[in-house]
């Protein structure tokens, strides 16, 4: 199920990177908070939207992502240089990482192999561990820009940080109720049922609750049609 936006926050709509476009299925959201928005309360939000802080594994997923907060200004902030100031993200550098580059990790588990730092590996490139072993979390960033699709490590609540961006994985596919074990969700389900009706067999439990009743009716309804492997 996916959340409406919390009190207090904007967002757009989620969006799904399809799996027909060679996505994974997810869905993503970037979610507007406020001045100053600290990571560990992105975090917490993400997760009150049932999904977590976006993990970015690939060009393309980042690419996916950008173009979601790339033309909303409220999710962007400047600092006096003209850096532009992004949403979080799911990274994080664990506290035993080497500076600046090592130990950083998705909340998500996936691995950290994709990166997409600002001017990496240049003198002012990123992640550059710029405010003396605080700068543990990841954000969208761009230097001396409006705004761009690179990332950067900063520390929580030193900078204005607006926004989050929170990936959700869609729900699975309910269990197919053919009951009768012919491939397809039909009438015969129905036949099964009744017949089995009151009893815990499973040529009548179709939901999978243990007993043949009333709601395995409503399963083979919901689902009538289904092509069952």
């Amino acid at each position: 199920m996916l959340a409406f936006a919390a009190p207090g926050t904007t967002s757009g709509n989620p969006v799904q990177w399809r799996v027909e476009d060679d996505g994974n299925g997810h869905f993503y959201e970037a979610v507007f908070v406020g001045t100053f928005t600290t990571w560990d309360i992105a975090r917490a939000l993400a997760e009150a939207r049932g999904g977590q802080l976006a993990s970015i594994t690939s060009a393309e997923e980042n690419a996916f992502v950008y173009e979601l907060i790339r033309n909303r200004p409220e999710l962007w902030s400047h600092t006096a240089i003209n850096n532009a100031l992004g949403p979080w993200i799911g990274g994080v550098q664990s506290p035993d990482g080497i500076e600046p580059n090592q130990g950083w990790g998705w909340l998500s588990g996936e691995l950290f192999e994709y990166q997409n730092w600002f001017a990496f590996g240049t003198p002012d490139g990123e992640p550059n561990e710029g405010e003396g072993g605080e700068s543990d979390y990841l954000h969208f960033f761009m230097g001396n820009g409006p705004e761009g699709p690179f990332w950067n490590d900063i520390s929580q609540g030193a900078w204005d940080i607006r926004g989050f961006v929170v990936e959700i994985e869609p729900p699975p596919p309910p269990p197919c109720p053919d009951v009768s074990g012919d491939g397809l969700v039909n009438f015969i389900d129905i036949t099964s049922i009744l017949t089995n009706w009151g009893t815990s067999s499973a040529y009548g439990d179709a939901n999978g609750d243990g007993t043949v009743n009333f709601a395995d009716i409503t399963a083979v309804l919901t689902t009538w049609g289904m092509v069952c492997p």
